[in-house]
């Protein structure tokens, strides 16, 4: 009897020891299914703010090339890598898009090549008319479009790279800038946007008619006919 008694505080220690060991367990099984459920969400979260970084995008880009075509003056979007943000902007004087390729050609000459199709005829005449402007000069004095704010990306989404027409190489720090003509041309060009887990989605913008296209990778510019 005296043995029983001895050794019951014993057993009862090791029984609360159990309990302790089987909540313990439990509170890390309640922990990882939390963490489990919680990876998706935010999976879920960074590809709906890529999306709408991209959705909103191709809004500023429709709006941008009815702004210029509406007040008869050149607009651009610009990105701004070091601040995240895109905004609408007016010039006060014409602008033309220097082709870094051209090399001295005249756009007259593309104009005239056989088989074009009828669209790639008017992107020709289109920087045809773009070139007989003024060049990408930095007379030409930029002021935000009138009623709007720049566009601050979501957090965790950023510009990762900006190719446009009339660039040489793809642009990933800076600024970047995408053009619009009142004549009804823009810019083709193609924004990368990418989150932290590098994922990515890409926006092309096609010349002429400004129409968008999102894809949830990385587009490759391919320059225009």
């Amino acid at each position: 009897m005296y043995r029983v008694g001895r050794l019951m505080p014993h057993l009862g220690d090791r029984v609360a020891r159990g309990f302790t060991l089987i909540e313990i367990a439990i509170t890390l099984a309640v922990v990882a299914l939390l963490v489990g459920v919680s990876v998706p969400v935010i999976d879920n979260v960074t590809r709906a703010d890529l999306r709408a970084a991209a959705s909103k995008t191709t809004g500023m880009v429709k709006a941008t090339y009815d702004l210029a075509a509406l007040s008869g003056k050149p607009c651009r979007l610009v990105f701004d890598f070091k601040l995240n943000t895109i905004t609408p902007e007016v010039a006060d004087s014409r602008v033309l898009l220097a082709d870094p390729n051209a090399n001295g050609r005249d756009e007259k000459d593309d104009e005239d090549k056989p088989n074009l199709t009828d669209q790639e005829k008017l992107i020709a005449m289109a920087r045809r008319e773009v070139g007989n402007t003024v060049s990408v000069k930095k007379t030409a004095h930029w002021t935000k479009a009138p009623g709007t704010v720049p566009f601050e990306l979501p957090s965790g989404v950023k510009i990762a790279e900006v190719m446009a027409e009339h660039m040489r190489d793809a642009q990933t720090e800076g600024k970047a800038t995408l053009h619009f003509f009142p004549m009804g041309y823009c810019e083709h060009a193609v924004i990368t946007f990418m989150d932290e887990s590098e994922r990515v989605y890409g926006v092309e913008i096609e010349p002429l008619t400004g129409r968008t296209r999102i894809q949830d990778k990385k587009i490759e510019y391919k320059e225009a006919k």
